[in-house]
């Protein structure tokens, strides 16, 4: 009788964990799907020049269909 009530709690901790594990990823994957498609609505206009002399205005890329990927990168 005492080895059935043991199984049988642990088996209920196991359901336990599986259904935390799983109630975690789905919560993990909603708000991961909220965060990739949250887009800003307004971006300001800026013109900057490369070190060949181009002048990139951004707003042109942004005209033209492209995306634009900014990576601020300082050396020294």
């Amino acid at each position: 009788m005492f080895v059935c009530k043991c199984l049988m709690s642990v088996k209920l901790f196991e359901f336990k964990l599986y259904f935390m594990k799983k109630l975690l990823l789905s919560i993990f994957v909603v708000f991961l799907s909220f965060s990739m498609y949250a887009q800003p609505t307004v971006a300001e206009d800026f013109t900057v020049t490369d070190i060949d002399g181009v002048e990139h205005n951004l707003f042109t890329y942004l005209d033209q269909g492209k995306y634009v990927y900014l990576d601020f990168y300082l050396t020294t």
